[in-house]
């Protein structure tokens, strides 16, 4: 009850201080262009997921006879994923490959696995990027590119660090950034 009376008390002072400030407009530009007003009616829906950062509990549950399936912890939430026009996932876990060690991190399946989800774009710019150093970097891009995985974060090279990653969702064009 008591934060309930704070928050009560907290929104009364804003909404008082607030109340005080001076509005004004300013006049809009005089002169017409002489181009027609185009009518646009585009529309996206963007999502985001992450972290998705694969611990040794979450790697041993997705263990099976012939390797690692992490498709079934998606499952219950894959409906829902799907829903967006585009959906980005922050990819901390470097799914740099078997030649790698797994120590914890998966092979390629954790990529498999979100791409099956609905995953359209993957950022790797967080503090796992290095974890498998440059060759877990290499091995990543690598897979993405074979898969069609779009990404931004790390990179192959300085050129494709210059590229710009701009995708088309619905006819509306996004650049997608990302630094760590």
């Amino acid at each position: 009850m008591s934060i309930l009376a704070l928050s009560w008390i907290q929104y009364n002072q804003w909404k008082h201080s607030f109340s005080k400030r001076i509005h004004f407009s300013l006049p809009h530009a005089s002169r017409t262009s002489g181009m027609a007003p185009k009518d646009f009616q585009y529309s996206a829906v963007i999502g985001g997921i992450g972290d998705i950062l694969i611990h040794d509990w979450v790697y041993k549950d997705a263990k099976t006879e012939k390797g690692y399936n992490f498709k079934p912890m998606f499952q219950p939430v894959k409906s829902i994923l799907q829903k967006p026009d585009f959906l980005i996932a922050n990819q901390e876990s470097i799914p740099g490959g078997e030649t790698l060690v797994l120590s914890t991190y998966p092979s390629f399946k954790i990529a498999d696995a979100i791409i099956d989800a609905g995953v359209d774009f993957v950022s790797t710019a967080n503090n796992h990027a290095l974890d498998k150093g440059e060759a877990g970097i290499k091995n990543s891009i690598s897979y993405y590119d074979k898969k069609n995985l779009p990404y931004v974060g790390t990179f192959k090279n300085e050129q494709d660090q210059n590229t710009l990653r701009i995708q088309n969702v619905n006819g509306i064009k996004i650049a997608i950034l990302a630094y760590t």
